[in-house]
């Protein structure tokens, strides 16, 4: 984990839950994001038909690749 991605989870507001995005009780995980994400997109302003997690997907394929630490043919293969 980076510092800034350090950075960001250290800030959030703590609660007793040992996860790090608890549902609506303590002792239980978040069940659904749906309506989360469709929050962030509407807050930020993004587009209808943005998909967050695949756009999270593409960025960290873009990053791997540039990064030259993996061929194009495992990366197609993940």
């Amino acid at each position: 984990m980076n510092e800034q991605a350090r950075a960001i989870l250290a800030a959030l507001p703590q609660t007793k839950s040992p996860y790090v995005f608890p549902g609506g009780y303590d002792d239980k995980p978040r069940g659904n994001i749906t309506d989360m994400l469709r929050r962030v997109k509407e807050k930020a302003g993004l587009p209808e038909s943005f998909r967050p997690l695949h756009g999270l997907r593409h960025s960290f394929a873009s990053w791997l690749a540039s990064s030259g630490q993996v061929s194009m043919y495992e990366l197609q293969n993940c």
